[in-house]
């Protein structure tokens, strides 16, 4: 393998300098992999994105922070200051408690797990 890929490679060494040529320096920072919005902290210290509600710092209730969405998670900015994450907690719907990883810590006695609907 090791002598092939060199005699595969001499073939098309004159277009790999025209290619060479032609490229652009690779950029020093990297791109912009996240959609940003701007977002209302409610009073209850709560902000919604995509139907994912996320709890933050009371201290920023009516600010309105930019959201960086990237595919696995949300980063809150207020200015240059990052937000410090806390837990998110997935809403579906009017029943929203239903499918919380932690219903048991939520309702922990049988009478309010049936409002869970895990009961």
């Amino acid at each position: 393998m090791a002598a092939t890929v060199p005699r595969h490679n001499e073939h098309r060494k004159s277009e790999a300098q025209i290619e060479r040529a032609a490229l652009a320096p690779m950029p020093h920072r990297p791109t912009t992999d996240f959609t940003e919005t701007t977002v209302v902290v409610t009073r209850n210290a709560k902000i919604t994105v995509k139907k994912v509600t996320e709890s933050i710092p009371s201290q920023l209730i009516g600010h309105r922070p930019r959201v960086h969405l990237y595919d696995d998670r949300l980063e809150a900015w207020l200015g240059d200051t990052h937000v410090p994450k806390t837990t998110c907690v997935h809403a579906v719907g009017k029943r929203g408690f239903r499918n919380l990883a932690c219903c048991e810590a939520v309702f922990p006695r049988p009478a309010y797990r049936c409002l869970a609907g895990s009961g």
